[in-house]
């Protein structure tokens, strides 16, 4: 008597399958042949080809957990330098818009004193 003589194991008989079949009749390969189109990438022919659709939230980013230490960092200094560009364009135009409201400030007060200057009688 051996030490597992007291498990038994039920008989698998195996599955029977009722449902219809997705085989095509004389479309067999042999392992030869699918791997030699395989390594040439040949179409194997009678397979289906999937068809992907992107979800619309699923962004195409890049997954940071793939990425070693080192390419991160390049990617952090490369996003600083965009973001640091960005920021200084934006400055120059804040100052620029700002100098042209200083500019059509002074024109205005030079206009309004001309015209004071053109209305009031000269005093000799």
């Amino acid at each position: 008597m051996t030490h597992f003589s007291s498990l038994k194991r039920p008989a698998y008989k195996g599955q029977i399958f009722h449902e219809k079949t997705q085989t095509i009749p004389d479309q067999t390969m042999s392992m030869r042949t699918l791997l030699e189109k395989h390594s040439r990438g040949e179409a194997i022919g009678g397979a289906k080809n999937p068809i992907y659709q992107d979800e619309e939230d699923h962004s195409d980013g890049i997954n940071l957990k793939t990425l070693d230490l080192v390419e991160i960092q390049e990617m952090t200094l490369l996003n600083a330098d965009v973001v640091n560009n960005f920021l200084t364009q934006k400055a120059a135009n804040d100052k620029s818009k700002s100098d042209k409201k200083e500019t059509a400030k002074l024109e205005k007060a030079v206009a309004e004193r001309l015209e004071q200057l053109k209305t009031t009688p000269e005093e000799h």
